[in-house]
């Protein structure tokens, strides 16, 4: 369960590089002075989902913009 309302969900694709988009991320949040409250990692069988956990619906917002998530931003 989050501790914080707004979780952003993304999937990644076994075809990307699950690295260089994890080093994307932190990279846009260090420069953003952004910090995650929580994350959730699960493998599928298409890749990987994610659940990453704000404070705030506006950070969340920026976060899915920022990396054209198409999923909107839902309370936890």
């Amino acid at each position: 369960m989050f501790s914080d309302p707004y979780v952003v969900g993304i999937r990644i694709s076994e075809s990307e590089d699950f690295a260089e988009t994890m080093n994307r991320w932190r990279e846009w949040l260090d420069s953003q002075k952004i910090q995650p409250t929580d994350f959730k990692a699960e493998q599928c069988e298409a890749g990987y989902v994610f659940s990453i956990g704000f404070r705030s619906l506006h950070d969340a917002e920026r976060f899915r913009q920022a990396f054209g998530i198409a999923t909107q931003v839902k309370a936890a």
